[in-house]
């Protein structure tokens, strides 16, 4: 029914700083994901589908985004 072609897992950090006017502010995250291409049925075409997880270090704030849907070309 399906078959994985692929896995893979990538790991990020964002840094960012924000001027307006005087005031300053400045925005750090880590993270990781991990996706799966793979083939439904007998459908040639790939498709991809994972997690990724966030974690903003500035306030303390996780987002986990269960399913990350794509179509690779």
């Amino acid at each position: 029914l399906v078959y994985i072609k692929r896995i893979r897992a990538g790991v990020f950090y964002d840094y960012a700083r924000g001027f307006l006017g005087q005031f300053k502010d400045e925005y750090q995250s880590v993270g990781g994901s991990i996706l799966f291409e793979f083939k439904l049925f007998r459908i040639n075409y790939p498709f991809e589908a994972g997690v990724q997880f966030a974690h903003r270090l500035t306030d303390g704030e996780n987002q986990i985004s269960l399913l990350i849907f794509g179509l690779p070309f």
